[in-house]
Protein backbone atom coordinates (compact mmCIF):
# COMPACT_ATOMS: atom_id res chain seq x y z
CA UNK A 1 0.00 0.00 0.00
CA UNK A 2 1.68 3.03 -0.86
CA UNK A 3 1.01 6.87 0.52
CA UNK A 4 -1.67 7.75 -1.97
CA UNK A 5 -3.61 4.59 -0.74
CA UNK A 6 -3.54 5.52 3.45
CA UNK A 7 -3.86 9.76 2.09
CA UNK A 8 -7.28 8.68 0.33
CA UNK A 9 -8.45 6.35 2.91
CA UNK A 10 -8.05 8.83 5.44
CA UNK A 11 -9.57 11.29 3.42
CA UNK A 12 -12.76 9.01 2.81
CA UNK A 13 -12.85 7.94 6.65
CA UNK A 14 -13.33 11.80 7.62
CA UNK A 15 -16.27 11.60 5.14
CA UNK A 16 -17.57 9.01 6.67
CA UNK A 17 -17.41 10.21 10.31
CA UNK A 18 -19.72 12.84 8.84
CA UNK A 19 -22.64 11.01 7.76
CA UNK A 20 -24.08 10.09 11.37
CA UNK A 21 -26.24 7.26 9.69
CA UNK A 22 -25.81 6.35 6.23
CA UNK A 23 -28.74 4.95 4.47
CA UNK A 24 -28.57 2.99 0.80
CA UNK A 25 -28.78 6.35 -0.88
CA UNK A 26 -25.69 7.35 1.14
CA UNK A 27 -23.43 4.48 0.60
CA UNK A 28 -24.12 4.50 -2.87
CA UNK A 29 -23.08 8.74 -2.79
CA UNK A 30 -20.11 7.76 -0.58
CA UNK A 31 -18.84 4.67 -3.11
CA UNK A 32 -19.37 6.95 -6.30
CA UNK A 33 -16.94 9.61 -4.30
CA UNK A 34 -14.86 6.74 -3.52
CA UNK A 35 -13.82 5.78 -6.83
CA UNK A 36 -13.42 9.16 -8.01
CA UNK A 37 -11.09 10.15 -5.03
CA UNK A 38 -9.56 7.07 -6.08
CA UNK A 39 -9.44 7.69 -10.00
CA UNK A 40 -7.77 11.15 -9.10
CA UNK A 41 -5.25 9.48 -6.35
CA UNK A 42 -4.09 7.30 -9.56
CA UNK A 43 -3.34 10.14 -11.90
CA UNK A 44 -1.46 12.00 -8.90
CA UNK A 45 2.21 11.08 -8.17
CA UNK A 46 2.67 12.18 -4.86
CA UNK A 47 -1.01 13.00 -3.13
CA UNK A 48 -1.52 15.10 -0.07
CA UNK A 49 -4.48 15.32 1.78
CA UNK A 50 -4.31 19.10 1.14
CA UNK A 51 -5.19 18.61 -2.49
CA UNK A 52 -7.59 16.02 -2.03
CA UNK A 53 -9.46 18.56 -0.22
CA UNK A 54 -9.34 21.19 -2.61
CA UNK A 55 -9.94 19.18 -5.30
CA UNK A 56 -13.53 17.25 -3.55
CA UNK A 57 -13.83 19.74 -0.87
CA UNK A 58 -13.39 19.33 3.17
CA UNK A 59 -15.28 16.56 4.46
CA UNK A 60 -17.66 18.52 6.65
CA UNK A 61 -18.12 21.22 3.61
CA UNK A 62 -18.87 17.63 1.57
CA UNK A 63 -21.17 16.35 3.98
CA UNK A 64 -23.07 19.34 4.33
CA UNK A 65 -23.91 20.05 1.09
CA UNK A 66 -24.90 16.51 0.28
CA UNK A 67 -27.67 16.88 3.90
CA UNK A 68 -28.35 20.30 2.47
CA UNK A 69 -29.77 18.69 -0.67
CA UNK A 70 -32.48 17.00 0.87
CA UNK A 71 -35.29 17.30 2.41
CA UNK A 72 -33.73 19.16 5.63
CA UNK A 73 -36.52 18.68 8.25
CA UNK A 74 -36.61 14.84 7.48
CA UNK A 75 -32.79 14.59 7.43
CA UNK A 76 -32.78 15.99 11.16
CA UNK A 77 -36.03 14.23 12.23
CA UNK A 78 -33.89 10.65 11.65
CA UNK A 79 -30.65 11.79 12.91
CA UNK A 80 -32.56 13.26 16.40
CA UNK A 81 -33.85 10.12 16.37
CA UNK A 82 -30.78 8.07 15.90
CA UNK A 83 -29.22 10.30 18.23
CA UNK A 84 -31.86 9.57 20.99
CA UNK A 85 -31.57 5.97 20.43
CA UNK A 86 -28.01 5.82 20.58
CA UNK A 87 -27.87 7.63 23.99
CA UNK A 88 -30.92 5.39 25.26
CA UNK A 89 -28.52 2.62 24.31
CA UNK A 90 -25.89 4.26 25.99
CA UNK A 91 -27.84 4.86 29.56
CA UNK A 92 -29.66 1.40 29.31
CA UNK A 93 -26.05 0.07 28.95
CA UNK A 94 -24.29 2.11 31.94
CA UNK A 95 -27.54 1.63 34.39
CA UNK A 96 -27.16 -2.61 33.57
CA UNK A 97 -22.99 -2.10 34.27
CA UNK A 98 -23.91 -0.55 37.68
CA UNK A 99 -26.66 -2.94 38.68
CA UNK A 100 -24.42 -5.71 37.56
CA UNK A 101 -21.43 -3.83 39.94
CA UNK A 102 -23.83 -3.61 42.76
CA UNK A 103 -25.41 -6.83 43.03
CA UNK A 104 -21.67 -8.76 42.99
CA UNK A 105 -20.83 -5.95 45.60
CA UNK A 106 -23.41 -6.84 47.57
CA UNK A 107 -22.91 -10.12 47.29
CA UNK A 108 -19.20 -10.09 48.26
CA UNK A 109 -20.00 -7.64 51.81
CA UNK A 110 -23.03 -10.35 52.98
CA UNK A 111 -20.15 -13.37 51.81
CA UNK A 112 -17.20 -11.54 54.06
CA UNK A 113 -20.00 -10.82 56.89
CA UNK A 114 -21.17 -14.23 56.72
CA UNK A 115 -17.37 -15.72 56.72
CA UNK A 116 -17.00 -13.10 59.61
CA UNK A 117 -20.01 -14.08 61.56
CA UNK A 118 -18.88 -18.11 61.46
CA UNK A 119 -15.64 -17.45 62.85
CA UNK A 120 -16.57 -15.25 65.65
CA UNK A 121 -19.59 -18.22 66.24
CA UNK A 122 -16.71 -20.22 66.39
CA UNK A 123 -14.68 -18.41 69.03
CA UNK A 124 -18.02 -17.94 71.06
CA UNK A 125 -18.31 -21.76 70.77
CA UNK A 126 -14.74 -22.57 72.15
CA UNK A 127 -15.09 -20.08 74.44
CA UNK A 128 -18.54 -21.54 75.81
CA UNK A 129 -17.86 -24.71 75.51
CA UNK A 130 -16.26 -26.34 79.05
CA UNK A 131 -12.76 -28.24 78.48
Amino acid sequence: MNNNDTIIRQYMNDIRKQFFHCHIKDKKYLSELEHEVTVFGGQTNSLSYEQLAEQFGQPSELASDYLSDGDSNHLKKKLTSFRRVRMMITVTVVLALICFWGYHFMMNMLRVNFDHSYENRKVIEKQVTPQ
